[in-house]
């Protein structure tokens, strides 16, 4: 099931799923190192969300609250910013529901911490963006 939910998720941003290009390839340009990276990051947050022991249905909303978050910039979700965060939840969600709020705020807390304890160092040294 894990893998079925990376799969999906995978194929909102890709050509479909495939199997992992390691930005760090040699081969790679930089900017298809990147746009790589930006695909192995979200992507690595199911798996990662599953051996912590959450069920397919909390990943899966997760999954969802973040696309939703990712959407609204039209940049990779790890670059965002607290000035950024402050305006999605002012502007985008200011109407919604507190749990669909606390569940958003959620969702992007949790997905913070993946990348800053599996992915700071990359992100640093591809784009020079500090997490």
């Amino acid at each position: 099931m894990h893998y079925r939910l990376a799969c999906e998720f995978m194929s909102q941003h890709t050509a479909g799923c495939r199997s992992r290009i390691h930005a760090s390839d040699a081969w790679l340009t930089h900017e298809q190192g990147v746009a790589a990276f930006e695909t192995d990051v979200p992507v690595g947050f199911v798996p990662a969300r599953a051996a912590a022991g959450l069920s397919d249905s909390t990943i899966a909303g997760y999954v969802i609250h973040l696309e939703q978050v990712g959407g609204w910039p039209a940049r990779p979700l790890w670059e965002m910013q607290p000035a950024a965060a402050d305006a999605y939840f002012g502007q985008a969600l200011r109407g919604a529901a507190r749990g669909t709020r606390l569940a958003r705020a959620q969702a992007l807390k949790t997905y913070f911490l993946f990348v800053e304890l599996r992915h700071k160092v990359e992100i640093h040294q591809m784009t020079g963006h500090v997490v």
